[in-house]
């Protein structure tokens, strides 16, 4: 069975062209009005409560992986998205990659460590020779 995302964006009421940030707001509004704790304040019944929230959830989560996967959101069209980075398959994007901004410094490598391995090198050179070494 497909998604059907028209019914994400009238649970929520967003237009299918909203942005990210706008999707995210009103999804945190909506959850907040049908917590089980809220719902009596809202004027929302228990059961319809409970089925708005139960498929409120996995089309919100479904949206998010769809904008991860092709950088906008779904039911929008593809030339409103703004350019993304390329997405390696199994990969997260690089923090502000998608943003464009600076990530900071790279990743270290192993390369990078090599001050370790030259100090463990000279602490096992240490047992070994200390250890067959004259002793008193």
């Amino acid at each position: 069975m497909g998604l059907d995302f028209s019914q994400l964006y009238s649970l929520l009421g967003l237009e299918p062209g909203c942005s990210l940030d706008e999707l995210k707001h009103a999804y945190r509004k909506r959850v907040a009005e049908l917590h089980p704790d809220r719902r009596s304040a809202a004027g929302i019944g228990q059961d319809t409560g409970s089925r708005q929230l139960a498929a409120l959830t996995p089309l919100y989560r479904s949206a998010l992986r769809f904008h991860e996967e092709y950088g906008r959101l779904p039911g929008s069209d593809a030339g409103d998205a703004a350019p993304t980075a390329v997405r390696m398959p199994g990969r997260r994007p690089e923090p502000g990659a998608e943003r464009g901004t600076d990530a900071g410094p790279p990743p270290r490598t192993p390369a990078s460590h090599w001050w370790l391995l030259v100090a463990l090198a000279a602490l096992v050179g240490y047992l070994v020779l200390g250890a067959s070494g004259p002793r008193a």
